[in-house]
């Protein structure tokens, strides 16, 4: 809970990522309170992101009551934390998770879950001639608690190579679309934080309505 404006002790934006990404590892979640209209919203959101938590603010104390209500509910109904997620593609496949999680020895961290909610990822793949001919899976995504007493594992098949006329007519997936738009977005706000600071005001309005025109409730 802070206006971000690290100034005393620890001030290196990396170094207190670095800290929040290795309390993630040890199932800490660090959320972030940004209070004011001057808070520094970058750091603020970067130890969030590497914490594995969320980011909110407030004018005053009184607007972030929403936000710890929020909090101790999930801790109410926690489901499983430490979860990880482990991706192998097969020979010619390469594989981009679009989401900030933080790594660690070859798998990403995931947030926690509560009952009844949800966790996604947005992958990107590039597959070979090669890899999309073959008889196998493009992908193997496995889903493990820290301590394997919880696992699932799927598998991404090979999918038909497709003309651009006909490619251009398959129904776009709104649930995909969506999720990814959140994915923009999250890369647009940290666009628009650097702009910001730089008062390159053109630019930041430039983002912004970059970020109105997705697909977002």
């Amino acid at each position: 809970l802070s206006d971000g404006m690290a100034n005393q002790g620890l001030t290196d934006p990396e170094q207190i990522k670095a800290r929040c990404q290795l309390a993630a590892t040890s199932a800490l979640t660090t959320s972030t309170y940004g209070v004011g209209r001057d808070f520094d919203e970058h750091l603020m959101r970067v130890m969030a992101e590497a914490g594995g938590g969320q980011v909110r603010y407030g004018e005053r104390a009184s607007d972030l009551l929403e936000g710890f209500m929020e909090e101790l509910d999930l801790l109410q109904s926690l489901y499983a934390s430490q979860l990880q997620l482990t991706l192998t593609p097969a020979a010619g496949v390469s594989v981009r998770c679009q989401n900030n999680f933080v790594e660690e020895g070859g798998r990403l961290v995931l947030p926690d879950l509560a009952y009844g909610a949800e966790l996604w990822a947005g992958l990107t793949l590039k597959v070979s001639a090669e890899a999309a001919s073959a008889d196998e899976p493009l992908l193997t995504v496995s889903v493990t608690h820290r301590e394997e007493t919880l696992t699932a594992t799927g598998q991404l098949s090979g999918l038909p190579a497709l003309s651009p006329e006909v490619f251009g007519a398959v129904a776009q997936s709104d649930v995909v679309e969506a999720y990814f738009a959140e994915l923009k977005v999250s890369r647009l706000k940290e666009e628009a934080a650097q702009a910001a600071k730089r008062r390159d005001w053109p630019a930041v309005e430039r983002l912004i309505a970059e970020m109105r025109a997705l697909p977002l409730n």
